[in-house]
Order: C-alpha cells, then structure tokens, then sequence
C-alpha cells in the first residue's frame, strides 16, 4: 500500500480519475474472493498484497476527486463525511464481519464484501466522469504560478507546514492504532465484555461525524494549523479518561476522543488543499497519497505499540503514554505550523 500509493498520486493527476479508481475498485472485489478461497499463508499474502495494492487506488483517487469538484466554503464540511463514513466502516466492519461468521461460516464475510465491492463499482462506473470532473477542476483551481510550474508531492514535502502537518497526522493515527487493540482487552478484563460488546463501545465514535459539519466555520476563525493543534490538546486530554471504572463514562470518554481526532486529522486535508492551490494545482491526489502514507505509518506502528503498552504497564499508563506523546508535540507544531 505505501509503495503504490505515491504512484496512483502521481498517474491519477496526470491522466484522469476514472480509471484508477475503477481498477482499484475491481482489485479489491477481486483480492476479498481470493481471501475465501486462501488455503495457505502464500495465498493469504498475495491476497493481502492485492488489497493494499487496490486500497492505495481508491482511498487516494476518491480523496482527490472530492477535492476537484467540492467549493472551498464546503470543503472541511465534506471530507469530514468522508472521513467519518470510513470510521464508521472501520468500527462497524468487525462486528458485522463477526455476525457472518458466526451464524454462515468462513466465507460469509468475505462474499459479502466483494457484493458491496461489486455494487460500489458499478456505481462509480455510473458515476464518474473524468471530463466533468476536468471542467470543475479548471473552475475551482487558480491559475498557475508565473513560472507555469504546478504542485508536486516533492514540493509539497518542502513546505513546513504540510510537513508539520503529517507528522501530526501520523501521531493521530498512531494514537488511534494504539488504543485499538487496548481498549477491547480492558473491557474485558475489567467488565467482562465479550468481542460483539466492545465494538459496540468503540462504535461510539460514530459521533465525530457530527462537528465536521462545523469545522469550516472554526478553521475560518482560528485556521486549519489551529484547530489541529487545539483539537491535539483536548484528544490528549480525552485518552486519560478511557481507564475509567466504567462503561458508561469509558464511552463517552471515547466519543470526545473521536470528535477532538477528526477534529485534528481534519484540518490536515486544508492543509494540504490550500498549500497544493498556492503551489499552482494539479497535485491533489499526489498531496492526498501523502496523507495515506503519513496516516498509514501511524496505524501500522499504533496497534503493536499499543499491545505492547498493555501487556507491559496496563490501560492506565498506555493510555498517559498516548496522551504524553500528544501533548510533547504542540509546542513543536506550534513552531512549525507558523
């Protein structure tokens, strides 16, 4: 996934939209069949190869293609749904996952995701319409620099603020992927909560979709460098609620903690926006495939870090680690960001 994901950037913004992301959405309905049929390890990996490979296409291309079409004054608005649909598939995928296997067997999942692949692709077959999607980009991109030069995910690295920016996007993920794995095994440790019951108490997320619709007017007053650096104090903050002796009070505490993560990760996709016009255009996808290799390193080194917190020093101290690490990097991005 992180090393195609660069290359669809940089081919999605040359030559189109549509069919990056259709082969991305045709790879994935594809790699999730293999899946059923896997029967040993080489299999399963090429599989899992196969879906990261189709992954890198459709989170990036999809990204970019809101990016081209949606108004500025809508843009924080929109994404957020967007982001926030993925964490509601991201939370409510295992559940599910879990209830087909349960009552149909092993293979019920994954057919089951290949149909909502299948659906999904037909649908953007309807859909998409890279000439449309073309006269939008011209409508909404400004002129190009002087120079004639256009933004380049090199140039884009170049920039202090975006940089600063993804390194505070990675810790969001890293913070995320790390109370993934601890806060199922605290729920059952301390209440005794079964696997269908936490992900009912991680689904309470699903609530930080509700401010996106309200993080335009804020990043308007207070800019997008602010609001990430602000919504980084109160997520910090959040984690030291999460050992709390109850279930009550460990769910809502996990709902803030969801509001104030969009609330930061958010602003990072502004960020990015405003940075690729002034640079000229014509680089959102390479700007977004940044965006998932930066949140994608933060998961992937979240979840064994957080395991590994847990198993060590308990859900207390994992959780002031998380919440130190938070509050160590705004001075830094309060300097950087600037």
């Amino acid at each position: 996934m992180f090393l195609f994901t660069p290359i669809f950037g940089v081919v999605s913004d040359k030559f189109g939209r549509r069919w990056p992301m259709l082969l991305g959405m045709m790879g994935l309905g594809v790699s999730t069949i293999l899946f059923a049929l896997s029967t040993n390890f080489y299999q399963f990996f090429i599989s899992r190869f196969c879906q990261g490979v189709s992954a890198a296409a459709t989170w990036v291309v999809g990204l970019a293609m809101i990016a081209d079409v949606t108004p500025h004054n809508l843009f924080l608005p929109f994404m957020g749904i967007a982001l926030g649909a993925s964490t509601i598939g991201y939370l409510a995928g295992p559940p599910i996952g879990s209830a087909f296997y349960n009552y149909l067997g092993f293979h019920a999942p994954f057919f089951f995701c290949a149909f909502i692949a299948l659906v999904d692709f037909v649908l953007r077959v309807v859909i998409i319409d890279d000439t449309y999607i073309e006269l939008l980009r011209k409508e909404k991109e400004p002129l190009k620099s002087e120079t004639g030069e256009t933004s380049s995910m090199i140039k884009l690295l170049k920039s202090r603020i975006v940089l600063s920016s993804l390194v505070c996007l990675a810790l969001c993920s890293l913070v995320l992927g790390g109370i993934e794995p601890i806060l199922p095994l605290y729920l059952n440790a301390r209440f005794g909560l079964g696997p269908a019951l936490s992900g009912f108490v991680m689904f309470s997320m699903v609530v930080s979709i509700i401010p996106t619709f309200f993080l335009y007017y804020l990043a308007n007053k207070i800019g997008n460098a602010n609001l990430c650096l602000l919504s980084v104090f109160f997520m910090a903050a959040s984690l030291f609620a999460l050992s709390l002796p109850s279930v009550a009070m460990v769910t809502i505490s996990l709902a803030f903690f969801g509001i104030f993560y969009f609330s930061a990760i958010d602003p990072v996709l502004g960020i990015l926006a405003d940075t690729v016009d002034a640079q000229g255009g014509g680089a959102y996808a390479q700007a977004y495939a940044l965006y998932n290799i930066f949140y994608g390193l933060g998961l992937l080194c979240g979840s064994p870090l957080g395991g590994e917190l847990y198993n060590r020093v308990g859900v207390f101290w994992s959780t002031t680690i998380l919440s130190a690490s938070c509050f160590a990097f705004i001075p830094f991005g309060v300097f950087l960001m600037k």
